[in-house]
């Protein structure tokens, strides 16, 4: 996928350019150039979400958001 976008005669990706994805999807680290993502903590998300909308139910105030990381999963494409 990513090799035929980009012509690998004149480009090498992960010298030339830098490629990167999110989610760290099953299949990122297979790629013929395997891809660098940001890994999305999507529990973390859901808990934050889940949290807020009990406070909510609650009556009670709203509270600035939470931060949450995502790691990045370093491969050869960046």
């Amino acid at each position: 996928y990513l090799d035929d976008t980009i012509d690998n005669e004149t480009v090498k990706v992960g010298e030339d350019v830098a490629v990167t994805g999110f989610n760290d999807f099953p299949f990122a680290g297979l790629l013929d150039t395997p891809l660098t993502t940001a890994r999305i903590p999507l529990r973390d998300i859901a808990t934050c979400l889940f949290d807020r909308a009990l406070r909510e139910i609650n009556g009670e105030p709203d509270q600035p958001g939470r931060l949450v990381t995502a790691p990045l999963v370093v491969r050869s494409s960046a």
